[in-house]
């Protein structure tokens, strides 16, 4: 399988037909630092910058007009609409910049889950067929009339492929250069 997808690993998740769920995405080489997500609160910022607009604001009007006195908060109602609107507006936009990056967060969560399950499933099935070719390969010696040098080719065809295995399912750093080396360690060099 994994020869198959030479040099990525890819994998499709479907939700059923016509899905917006149904698609094809490399796993690892486009997710994001969902760590670094994890610690943005973008609501406190959405408050900062309105207070700093508004203040900015006051500043402004009270330089551009001669004789004023400095208002925080403006007695002219148009004046304190248009800033809180504008207050509003940027609040509005922290509390949505923070929903879609939580959103954004739990569907990487979600993909790395899946991936993991799917991994597991791969060495499952892997496994399972490495039991059954050992099996042939005992059946084999014991029957005899089976050519050296095919045993010897099922052998090393075996254990490679259990090295592989094994190097998949130990790796602690999981990256696409690392998952590519440990399906073909010829790349090394």
């Amino acid at each position: 399988m994994l020869a198959a997808l030479p040099g990525t690993l890819f994998m499709r998740i479907s939700a059923g037909p016509g899905s917006p769920r149904n698609r094809q995405c490399c796993l690892l080489s486009s997710v994001p630092d969902t760590a670094l997500m994890h610690k943005r609160n973008y609501i406190p910022l959405g408050i900062i910058l309105g207070l700093f607009s508004w203040a900015a604001e006051s500043f402004l009007h009270w330089f551009s007009s001669a004789g004023e006195t400095f208002e925080i908060i403006p007695t002219d109602l148009n004046e304190l609409w248009m800033r809180v609107f504008i207050f509003i507006l940027l609040v509005c936009f922290g509390v949505y910049a923070d929903y879609h990056t939580k959103a954004l967060v739990a569907r990487q969560e979600e993909t790395r889950k899946i991936f993991k399950a799917t991994t597991a499933a791969f060495q499952h099935i892997l496994n399972n067929f490495l039991n059954e070719i050992l099996y042939f390969r005992d059946e084999a010696e014991r029957v005899g009339g089976f050519d050296e040098n095919t045993q010897k080719l099922l052998e090393r065809a075996v254990k490679k492929a259990a090295d592989r295995v094994d190097s998949l399912r130990n790796m602690s750093d999981i990256s696409v250069e690392n998952i590519k080396v440990s399906v073909n360690p010829e790349q090394r060099e």
